[in-house]
């Protein structure tokens, strides 16, 4: 992309994230992804980024297929409370409360956590991100143990599992 490539987007896509890793890095590739969702909206698209700078800069032109979560602990973390923007916040699970299995207090706030981009695609949900290189002190509750952390690498075609600090892989 860094080369001025255009995204070409499978004919039998549905769903799409951008970036596995990575992030937007000019305005001009966050606006060619743009293009990209107003050219397919039967497509939903979704995407995180710290780079809130080159977001704030197209808030009202945003397609309704796309879904962007402004990933906490960047230079602009200001403007996701100045513009009220929809973010993600990567947290050690012995930081929080687990009250069930997909939510936590955290900082006094109740909020969802996100295991597989499900919240990642809702539009105006604000969420938290288990730090999968963390391990856990304490055990949770029997009811939140189960799915602690998932780590989904599609790139390599495993799903990583961590349960109570013993890795699972899988194939798919």
């Amino acid at each position: 992309m860094k080369s001025g490539g255009i995204s070409v987007i499978p004919l039998d896509a549905k769903k799409v994230r951008i970036h596995a890793s990575g992030d937007f890095f000019s305005q001009a590739y966050f606006d060619m992804w743009l293009e990209l969702c107003r050219n397919h909206p039967d497509i939903e698209f979704w995407a995180y980024t710290k780079s809130i700078n080159f977001l704030v800069n197209r808030l009202d032109v945003i397609p309704n297929n796309l879904t962007i979560t402004a990933s906490k602990g960047s230079k602009h973390d200001l403007l996701i409370n100045k513009y009220n923007l929809k973010s993600a916040t990567v947290v050690n699970a012995n930081d929080i409360k687990f009250i069930t299995r997909n939510t936590a207090n955290y900082k006094g706030k109740v909020m969802p956590i996100d295991y597989g981009d499900v919240q990642a695609r809702k539009k105006n949900t604000s969420f938290l991100l288990l730090d999968n290189h963390k391990k856990l002190k304490t055990k949770p509750d029997k009811d939140v143990s189960d799915s602690l952390t998932m780590q989904i690498t599609p790139a390599n075609n495993v799903n990583l599992f961590t349960i109570n600090g013993i890795e699972l892989k899988r194939s798919i």
